[in-house]
Formats: C-alpha cells, sequence, structure tokens
C-alpha cells in the first residue's frame, strides 16, 4: 500500500537513526544487536535504492556477454557452470571485468565502504554507512 508520506526510505532512515542513537548506550549483545540491526537496514535501504537498477546493468551484461535470458539467479548459475566447462577460456579478460562489476555491485550494497577507489566511483551510490 503508497502512502504520502513518510516514504518508505524515509522511514528506513528513521529506523537505523533511531538504532544509530541507542547504540552507544548499550553494550555486549545488546550493542552488537545493535549494530547489526543498523548494518542491515542500511543495506535494505541501498537495495532498494539501487537494486532494481544494478539488476537490469547485469541482466543486460550477461546478455551482451552469453546471451543469458534467464532471471539473474539462474544466468549466474549457468554462467558458473559453463566457466567449469572450460567454455570461456578464451575470453579471459572479457569474463574478469563482468565477474568484477558483478562484486562491485554485490559490494556497492553491502558494504560500500569496502570498496577500493576505483570502484566507489563505479558504484551508484558510494556512501559509507
Amino acid at each position: 500500500m503508497s502512502q504520502d508520506h513518510p516514504s518508505i526510505g524515509e522511514l528506513l532512515r528513521t529506523v537505523r537513526e533511531f538504532i544509530d542513537d541507542i547504540t552507544p548506550k548499550l553494550d555486549g549483545q545488546d550493542r552488537y544487536h545493535a549494530l547489526c540491526a543498523s548494518y542491515l537496514v542500511a543495506i535494505v535501504e541501498r537495495e532498494r535504492v539501487d537494486g532494481g537498477g544494478l539488476d537490469r546493468d547485469e541482466a543486460t551484461a550477461l546478455q551482451a556477454f552469453n546471451g543469458a535470458q534467464s532471471a539473474l539467479p539462474a544466468a549466474y548459475a549457468e554462467l558458473a557452470s559453463d566457466i567449469r566447462n572450460g567454455q570461456y577460456d578464451q575470453r579471459w579478460d572479457e569474463l574478469m571485468a563482468l565477474l568484477m562489476q558483478h562484486v562491485v555491485n554485490k559490494v556497492s550494497v553491502s558494504k560500500p565502504d569496502y570498496l577500493h577507489a576505483m570502484h566507489r566511483a563505479a558504484s551508484p551510490r558510494p556512501e559509507a554507512t
């Protein structure tokens, strides 16, 4: 159901800010759980904003590389099988570029501050959380 205000993004940001505000006051397992919750909400925020575009870009790249028409999980499973079978041994540089971009995309959602500076420029939202 769609609401006027606040938006889903604003709700997520507010929850993360609430968690971040109380985290310094906690210790032990409660602090750990608060840190984990904040980290997971931040992933959801980035996935919500960037995930669809990243998925479309990856599907386009896979289709250009090997003609994949399947949904991403199946397309990557097929790619992995083809790699194991040596199908892309003659296209190693292309394959590595494709796989590197896939990893950069994943890290840009899960932990963008872990990306090397040269990959942060290529990621959709290089902000740290």
